[in-house]
């Protein structure tokens, strides 16, 4: 079990914002962390310690590198959309691969 305060893969996002769909759509949340940041599977810590935007609660939240785009999912496979995000809060995650998602384990 992974514990956020050992975590091995911690990260820090760069920036939280509110992404609008080209195409049309639902606003959803993009967590940034570093584009050095390869995922593999296993647990990941991701450190919210920057603003956060007010516009839109209860969003979808998507991880990503600038390469990968994750969906964060919830343990029955529907969208994770937390309704009071925080800043300085970590959210625990694990990183599945077929297909290639986040499952959130809890917020710390």
């Amino acid at each position: 079990m992974c514990d956020y305060k050992n975590c091995p893969r911690f990260l820090k996002a760069q920036s939280v914002v509110v992404t609008t769909p080209a195409g049309g759509g639902e606003d959803y949340l993009t967590v940034t962390v570093a584009d050095t940041v390869t995922f593999q599977e296993g647990c990941y810590c991701i450190g919210l310690f920057t603003t956060i935007p007010t516009t839109i609660n209860c969003a979808r939240i998507v991880v990503t590198n600038g390469t990968d785009q994750l969906d964060v999912l919830k343990c029955d496979g529907d969208y994770w959309r937390p309704c009071n995000l925080k800043c300085r809060s970590v959210l625990r995650m694990s990183y599945l691969s077929d297909p290639a998602h986040m499952l959130i384990m809890r917020r710390g």
